[in-house]
């Protein structure tokens, strides 16, 4: 099968789509862009946004959390529509010191400067107060004449050995099993992260979850969980707030069952909590030798390609958009298709 491959082209005027960086911009990275962000930078799930918090006399762009994290981990967004400049450093410094329970600061900019840069690395080599920093700029590209794609683009974050922190003997076991957990996934013969299954490597943080993004699947994900205090680990599909996605996974329930051999747990959305999940569990007996972790990450790896499998048949794919002379990409869970000639292609979702 031939393929067509054609250059991105980039969209320069932000302000054209985001004409006011605190009315618009901030606001689409609170309700829209987080999850994109989370991917790109690899830290987590960020969640519970709040726009426009007081630190001091100054307000922080957005102020959210770290999903799942062990310990109270506040993360600080600041935003720039615009150069990096002076007055923007200073305010990721102030806010960093305002807020006792931050532990990431993430800049967004429109273009970072090589002395920015360099400042964000130096910061991130001398602080010592539970603190990693992030630069990231924001990109537009054209899909077509009424369509954009943001991208986020990392350009300097946190080494390991940078990350400079006083972690409790349970967060150190978090950081080193999905440290071990990465190596194992990276040494196995069939691509786990990779475009294939799952486009997202983690950095390694003291969370008992681990989330595992599928390329072009936005509304929802598989995830990893260890249950120490219980010897117990689990996987499964979590949906933020997809019901009809999960009504299909519900519907499925049988052939789920029989995938896994095992009882399902099912948590569906309610009133008070609008996500839903999937997820089944498995016990061992050991989580901590060397022999049992590459039994259980055999199991996890396992499982959460099966999940892939059923998040991307509740989801159909959703839809993909070109111009009439261009191309659409198809994608229904096995294989690409390619449409030379549709301006617009909707997946059947009965």
């Amino acid at each position: 099968m031939n393929y067509k491959l054609v250059e991105l082209e980039r969209f320069d005027n932000l302000r054209e789509v985001w004409p006011h960086e605190a009315h618009h911009f901030t606001h689409w990275v609170a309700d829209k862009g987080l999850s994109m962000l989370s991917k790109e930078i690899g830290i987590g799930d960020i969640i519970d946004p709040i726009c426009e918090v007081s630190v001091g006399s100054k307000r922080a762009d957005i102020v959210a959390k770290l999903k799942d994290a062990n310990k109270g981990v506040e993360v600080i967004i600041e935003n720039q529509l615009e150069a990096t400049n002076h007055e923007h450093l200073g305010k990721i410094v102030t806010y960093s010191a305002g807020r006792k329970e931050a532990a990431v600061v993430i800049w967004i900019v429109e273009k970072a400067t090589e002395e920015y840069r360099k400042a964000v690395e130096w910061l991130n080599r001398r602080t010592d107060d539970n603190m990693d920093f992030y630069l990231v700029e924001i990109q537009l590209f054209i899909i077509n004449q009424e369509t954009l794609a943001p991208r986020f683009k990392v350009v300097v974050s946190p080494s390991p050995k940078e990350s400079i922190r006083e972690w409790s003997e349970n967060d150190k076991f978090l950081i080193d099993f999905w440290n071990e957990f990465n190596s194992y996934a990276d040494s196995i013969p069939y691509h786990f992260f990779s475009s294939d299954n799952f486009n997202t490597k983690r950095k390694p943080y003291p969370q008992v979850s681990y989330d595992l993004h599928v390329p072009y699947i936005k509304d929802g994900y598989v995830f990893l969980s260890i249950l120490k205090s219980k010897g117990m680990v689990r996987t499964g599909i979590y949906l933020p707030d997809d019901e009809r996605s999960y009504s299909r996974l519900r519907a499925n329930e049988e052939n789920i069952s029989k995938t896994f051999h095992s009882e399902i747990e099912w948590n569906e959305r309610n009133q008070k909590k609008k996500s839903s999940s999937v997820c089944v569990y498995k016990k061992f007996e050991d989580l901590e030798s060397k022999e049992s972790q590459n039994e259980i990450f055999s199991w996890m790896c396992d499982t959460a390609l099966k999940w892939k499998e059923f998040l991307m048949e509740c989801q159909n794919w959703r839809r993909f958009v070109a111009e009439p002379s261009d191309f659409t990409l198809v994608r229904n869970g096995k294989h690409m298709e390619w449409d030379e000639n549709a301006q617009e292609i909707e997946i059947d979702e009965q």
